[in-house]
């Protein structure tokens, strides 16, 4: 299994509200995306139970659907 260390995207420019130390994105970029996103190795991917979770460690909402994900290791 792969080990992040650290993974960041940016979507968007100017924070707007809202952090959480741990959350279960899957919404804001909605879930395709976010597959995307895993598939290609940009943001790591775990499961909770049968469904496919994301366990980001910090989460900046920027604007209506734009996030801002730091990853932590998985």
């Amino acid at each position: 299994m792969e080990s992040y260390s650290h993974v960041e995207i940016k979507i968007c420019v100017e924070p707007i509200v809202v952090k959480s130390d741990l959350a279960c994105v899957l919404v804001g970029l909605g879930k395709t995306k976010l597959n995307e996103y895993a598939d290609a190795g940009l943001i790591p991917r775990v499961r909770y139970g049968t469904a496919v979770g994301y366990r980001i460690v910090d989460l900046h909402q920027f604007a209506e659907d734009c996030l801002c994900i730091s990853g932590g290791v998985v």
